[in-house]
Order: C-alpha cells, then sequence, then structure tokens
C-alpha cells in the first residue's frame, strides 16, 4: 500500500497548451525531457527534466512532487512513439499509470 500521495504528470510538447490542472491536481512546475527553449512562455516554473532516460524522469519528477500536478514537455516522436502526447499519467512508488486525456489538450 503507497501511502504517499502520486504525482499526476502530463506529458504535452512544446506546441501543446498548458493546462491550469491535470487529474485534480493543479499545475505547479514543468520540466523539459531532451529539450531547450528560452523562449516558452508557461505559466508554472519550468526547469530542465532530472537525468535519465523518460521513464526513469518520469520517476524521478513524481519523487519529487507528490500531491501535484506537473507539466513534462518532451520531443513529438517520443510522446507518439510512447502514445503520450496529451496524456496524464499518475505515478507512485508502484510506477506511473495512465489516467486520461484531459478535454484542453489535442490528444492526436
Amino acid at each position: 500500500m503507497d501511502l504517499h500521495c502520486p504525482a499526476t504528470i502530463i506529458c504535452l510538447t512544446l506546441e501543446d497548451r498548458v493546462p491550469a490542472s491535470v487529474g485534480g491536481q493543479r499545475i505547479v512546475a514543468a520540466y523539459l525531457f531532451q529539450l531547450e527553449s528560452e523562449s516558452l512562455i508557461a505559466p508554472v516554473p519550468v526547469r530542465p527534466a532530472p537525468d535519465g532516460t523518460f521513464w526513469e524522469c518520469i520517476g524521478r519528477i513524481a519523487d519529487l512532487h507528490r500531491g501535484e500536478g506537473v507539466v513534462l514537455f518532451a520531443p513529438e516522436e517520443i510522446l507518439v512513439e510512447q502514445d503520450l502526447r496529451g496524456v496524464a499519467l499518475r505515478a507512485d512508488s508502484s510506477g506511473p499509470t495512465r489516467i486520461g486525456c484531459p478535454g484542453d489538450v489535442d490528444n492526436p
């Protein structure tokens, strides 16, 4: 049994609109995975993603943001390959679980 609140992470490209909340959690931070963008305008602080693979990065972000909503910006190719563009993940110590797509994010 996981006694910690899960983090909720939405996977977006730089072109996608950032929602105010995801899975009932207010978005508090954003991370850039294998991206750099000095011109990105986001309503929350944006940081480089933790080192590691895509899935390791998800786990590390979840550990940092228990009970919070977070955006993970990644290249479109990675998100399409994983079928995660615009998809939210709830991540706890058991790992990430897909929870769906918020209505205001375009998920091709």
